[in-house]
């Protein structure tokens, strides 16, 4: 699972640099915020401004801090913290990977809808909370899986689908970013199976359904048949057969 770079409390910072203008504010500030001064920003880490109960736009430069590390924030501020539409860049560089978000801000968080474009070329569209995608969202992974689901603290939590490139396909529960719980699995070979899932592997009682339509019902472990199971032909009739480590025994 890659980790959203957490944007925890806001702050700007002493090394910041007040960058607005008229002509760029009609471009990129679509409520037509007025623009900020530097009596709406605070002077050092940490510093909130007076309330004074409206939003002002602004742009500000960040370098060198160990959160924020280098980067650019454009957006709605209020009280001296990014709050409401908002894109921050982070700066490619040492231990930096240049990512970029788009969406709402809530007191220096990125919280509510939003877009995340990691800088490997990977996507996530959806939920966030405290700077973390948690929620509904769609990430596009970039080995060409996608995931569309529920999300708690920058992983899948919850239910969910998990498409796979080759046309692999889980539809069903998921837990810290594993497969957990009762599920279903398309696999590219046709085969259909129908049950339960630990740490991304079939571990419980399930049927699984082939391309021919033979069904097996029984006992995984460890993604393996174990035990007896029973083995049903598409044309009907059924008969007991016993695997060890998915191996058939006599």
């Amino acid at each position: 699972m890659r980790t959203v770079t957490a944007l925890v409390s806001l702050a700007v910072f002493p090394t910041l640099a007040l960058l607005s203008s008229p002509a760029w504010s009609e471009q990129k500030n679509p409520y037509k915020r007025p623009l900020c001064t530097k009596a709406d920003y605070p002077r050092k880490l940490g510093e909130e401004r007076a309330a004074n109960g409206y939003a002002c736009w602004g742009r500000y430069i960040v370098s060198s801090d160990p959160i924020y590390k280098n980067g650019v924030y454009e957006g709605e501020f209020l009280n001296g913290k990014f709050h409401g539409l908002g894109t921050y860049q982070f700066k490619a560089g040492k231990g930096n990977r240049g990512d970029r978000y788009v969406g709402q801000f809530n007191e220096g968080q990125m919280t509510s809808k939003g877009t995340y474009y990691f800088a490997n070329g990977e996507k996530y569209i959806g939920d966030f909370q405290g700077s973390q995608r948690s929620g509904f969202g769609t990430q596009y992974i970039k080995n060409g899986d996608r995931f569309s689901g529920e999300w708690l603290n920058d992983q899948f939590h919850g239910q969910g689908k998990l498409t796979f490139p080759f046309g692999e396909v889980y539809e069903g529960a998921f837990a810290f970013g594993m497969r957990n719980g009762e599920g279903v699995m398309k696999f590219a070979d046709g085969s259909l199976f129908t049950g339960t899932f630990i740490a991304d592997q079939r571990h419980g009682i399930g049927v699984e359904v082939r391309r021919d339509g033979t069904q097996f019902e029984g006992l995984w472990v460890a993604d393996k048949r174990e035990g007896t199971f029973i083995v049903k032909p598409k044309n009907g009739g059924s008969r007991e057969v016993r695997f060890v480590k998915d191996r058939v025994v006599e």
